[in-house]
């Protein structure tokens, strides 16, 4: 995992600035400190176009509650006017489908999982004495909580001084307008960047803490360390073990923890450190030990059981996909909003927005997912992809045949995992969309999502239509982090080439597009002669 930003600055009133993680600045429960007031607000007023066709099988929050339109302030800080390269569009800012008072809300990184710039816990309680308090007063003078999630921390903290560690809470609630001053004062550092910040920092809205159930709890000793509390490490000291592990008989769960892919061979608390470990695509951020959510015990111990069932496999359960089973949503994750940083793998509520400054694009326009503002639900366009050419090269180093397809697809297409390119895994017997090890560590199946394109392959002297490999339409880059979820993608826009790394060939290939047991173009190429 990256080193978190520098946290030792200061701002105007002498407060740590927070660090760049889904995070409030650091507070101890006891203490009431006088935080810099946020940034002004101006709205920024813009109608979203969307494209027509929802998917029918695809699921979103709208489960709870469906989409619904904000025109107060919003925060200026990842708008398009806020002067940085990147930004989000305004109908991303302005929709939002998650009822913030459901103990399971589904917040994430994601257009569908936002909450209203409005909401706030009916029930915030202050930390320091447990009496009730507004979110001006939790912003401004103390850290907070909800009523029923404070009283629940505060028999955590006991059980763990019990055990040995005084807890230090880091933070609790936030209000989405210090998520949007934290964020800016963040992504205005020199040595910050705004998709640095937006990798490991929740954009406002987006925030399990504005759910007022969410804290970053620590050990006062790994807190009063040189380097401040939220750097690498904790998940592998005696107090981060035993929060993992205790955590749940008092309801609070670890939201973001590591990918089983990236979880080092020697040690099950670190990432591994002989390849890059990119965001956890399942849960948007990258690992933190100490970002702990309550749930409550019961619903805490149904997903503790739950994970135990699938921990240390591909498919090891976070609490994002245990929430969305219990919501029924059948898709394992969804993509990260279009900000400029995660073109070809992110999505949005805005077909193309109006009402921008000149020259000033919509990011990610052609590389992205639509959703429906109303249901939250990916769409597609009338358009179909076509496949153009196949041809057969062979790699005589690797002692494979290399797949060249040429495809033509329209913006805003669906498709879905595998990735590959020409240096990828290749596929095999032994290496097919139900068994396919992208990053030589776990075995992943991509079963067929509904309406999602993908270029299938099978051995042209074997049985037809089985087509045992099934490999993305997405741009190859995006492989490194989505490789690791089965989830909606973009399909690379335009006119492209898909390679595809095939190990057993013995005559020649069957090659076509397909979707949802519909097969398209379909055409069958000979392996070229030695």
């Amino acid at each position: 995992m990256n080193k978190p930003l520098p946290i030792l600055l200061l701002v105007a009133c002498q407060t740590p600035a927070p660090p760049p993680d889904a995070t409030a600045p650091a507070l101890a429960p006891a203490l009431a400190p006088t935080l810099a007031p946020a940034p002004a607000l101006a709205p920024t007023l813009a109608p979203a176009l969307a494209p027509a066709l929802p998917v029918d099988a695809a699921p979103s929050d709208a489960a709870t509650m469906r989409g619904q339109r904000y025109d107060g302030a919003v925060c200026d800080a990842v708008g398009p006017h806020s002067g940085f390269s990147q930004f989000l569009s305004p109908s991303d800012m302005r929709q939002h489908f998650v009822d913030g008072d459901d103990l399971l809300a589904l917040v994430n990184r994601a257009p569908n999982g936002g909450l209203s710039p409005a909401y706030a816990p009916r029930d915030l309680v202050s930390l320091h004495n447990h009496a009730p308090a507004t979110a001006r007063e939790c912003d401004s003078k103390f850290a907070c909580l909800r009523k029923e999630a404070a009283e629940a921390l505060k028999q955590l903290l006991a059980a763990m001084g019990h055990a040995g560690h005084s807890g230090h809470v880091a933070s609790a609630y936030r209000s989405y307008q210090s998520q949007c001053g934290t964020f800016l004062s963040w992504a205005k550092k020199p040595e910050a960047t705004f998709c640095g910040v937006a990798e490991q920092s929740a954009i406002p809205g987006h925030s399990q803490h504005q759910l007022g159930t969410t804290v970053d709890l620590f050990s006062s000793d790994w807190a009063k360390e040189d380097g401040g509390p939220f750097r690498d490490g904790f998940g592998c000291t005696a107090a981060g073990k035993w929060l993992r592990e205790h955590g749940v008989a008092h309801g609070f769960v670890q939201s973001y923890p590591i990918h089983p892919d990236d979880v080092s061979p020697h040690d099950a608390c670190r990432t591994r450190s002989d390849l890059p470990t990119p965001i956890n695509p399942k849960t948007g951020y990258k690992y933190e030990a100490w970002h702990v959510r309550y749930i409550g015990p019961e619903h805490a111990k149904q997903f503790h059981e739950a994970w135990d069932k699938t921990k240390g496999t591909a498919d090891e359960l976070t609490l994002e996909q245990w929430i969305r089973a219990k919501k029924g949503i059948a898709m394992e994750a969804d993509l990260p909003m279009c900000d400029g940083c995660s073109c070809g793998a992110c999505a949005t509520v805005a077909g193309l927005d109006a009402g921008l400054k000149p020259g000033k694009r919509v990011h990610c326009r052609e590389a992205s997912v639509i959703i429906d503002g109303e249901t939250g639900t990916p769409v597609e366009p009338t358009e179909r992809p076509r496949l153009l050419s196949v041809t057969l090269k062979r790699d005589l180093k690797r002692d494979l045949v290399v797949v060249i397809a040429t495809l033509d697809a329209p913006a805003h297409s669906l498709t879905q995992p595998p990735v590959v390119a020409r240096a990828s895994t290749p596929l095999s017997v032994k290496s097919n969309y139900r068994s396919y090890e992208p990053y030589r560590r776990h075995a992943h199946a991509y079963a067929d999502l509904p309406r999602a394109w993908r270029l299938v392959l099978e051995p042209a002297q074997g049985e037809r239509h089985v087509w045992p490999w099934r490999v993305s339409l997405a741009d190859s880059r995006v492989r490194f982090t989505y490789n690791r979820v089965n989830a909606y993608l973009p399909v690379h826009a335009g006119n492209f080439e898909v390679e595809v790394p095939v190990a057993t060939v013995e005559r020649g290939l069957r090659v076509a597009l397909y979707r949802s047991g519909e097969v398209q173009d379909e055409r069958e190429v000979s392996l070229p002669a030695p």
